[in-house]
């Protein structure tokens, strides 16, 4: 064999490679996209990492772009100027991670209670605790959004030392406690990250298992709580789980007093449990409970519908 042809071969051979790995490594490096005001209600798309050609599809750019149109017009429907929002499609890598005015992290609220449900199953695959001790008090937390459950288990968790140290492992740069667990403070970008890790097939933060065991407690909570991204369409036997946050903000919190943190976090799963969307929306500056849910309900469809309707039709 000459050298030509040993070169050739080995050409081919890394190409192929990067081919198969490339759709697991786009988590590792969530495209930081923001785009800022520059002006009246026009924005301008900002990228300092770039999607390589194994993992973005031709169509990306269009998302993206039918995304910054929609928002410029949401924006304008629902008068809010400071949030965060992230949309992943894990299958693509396409992804989006949109800023507006504040540019700290948020306020978590209840949203905080989807990590410390993934810390608790943790803690139970490392059998330092009986599922069976923290089961119901994980439904009643995820499914009713229960305060009382959610205490109980960020006391098992560690508070927040836990927290600060689930966080860190799980390599959530913008992540850490607050006051209280309802005050422990994000931003979307690492949510939809965590989500990503969360319920990966191959190097997941939890075992198929408690995978299958904390989507079914997205997927089947209560019918009041299920707006924001737990509104996302899906195709049939497809299916949407979501853990949603609401708090009215008082003095001495984080946050303009009397106003609304609204958060939600979310994702749509295939017929085969593999997550083929995460929606994640972060804003502490409602005037009402009832204007951030209605506004990222609205946000979190359009996106799923933009994202999936170029890959495969949705229904309803």
């Amino acid at each position: 064999m000459n050298r030509m042809n040993r070169f050739v071969i080995s050409l081919s051979f890394l190409i192929s490679s990067l081919v198969i790995t490339s759709s697991f490594q786009f988590h590792k490096q969530i495209e930081k996209t923001t785009f800022h005001e520059v002006g009246g209600n026009e924005m301008r798309l900002e990228s300092d990492t770039k999607f390589s050609t194994f993992h973005s599809p031709s169509n990306c750019t269009q998302k993206r772009q039918a995304v910054r149109t929609f928002v410029n017009r949401w924006k304008r429907t629902y008068k809010t100027e400071s949030f965060h929002f992230t949309v992943i499609d894990p299958v693509t890598g396409c992804t989006i991670n949109f800023k507006s005015g504040f540019a700290g992290n948020y306020p978590m609220a209840s949203t905080v209670k989807f990590d410390i449900a993934v810390r608790i199953l943790q803690l139970v695959e490392m059998k330092k605790l009986r599922y069976s001790l923290v089961k119901s008090d994980l439904s009643k937390m995820m499914r009713q959004s229960d305060n009382e459950s959610a205490q109980r288990l960020w006391e098992i968790m560690g508070g927040r030392h836990g927290f600060d140290l689930f966080a860190k492992a799980s390599g959530l740069k913008s992540t850490h406690h607050g006051v209280t667990w309802g005050s422990a403070l994000t931003n979307s970008a690492d949510q939809g990250i965590l989500l990503t890790k969360v319920f990966s097939k191959k190097g997941s933060l939890l075992n198929l298992t408690h995978q299958k065991d904390l989507r079914w407690l997205m997927t089947h909570v209560e019918r009041t709580q299920t707006w924001g991204a737990g509104k996302m369409s899906a195709r049939p036997l497809w299916t949407t789980g979501v853990k949603n946050g609401w708090y009215l903000t008082k003095p001495g919190d984080f946050g303009i007093v009397n106003r609304w943190r609204i958060n939600t976090l979310g994702a749509i799963w295939d017929a085969d449990s593999n997550p083929r969307l995460i929606f994640t929306g972060y804003s502490n500056t409602w005037r009402t409970d009832t204007d951030g849910k209605s506004a990222w309900t609205e946000l979190a469809k359009k996106s799923a519908e933009i994202f999936l309707k170029m890959d495969l039709p949705l229904a309803g």
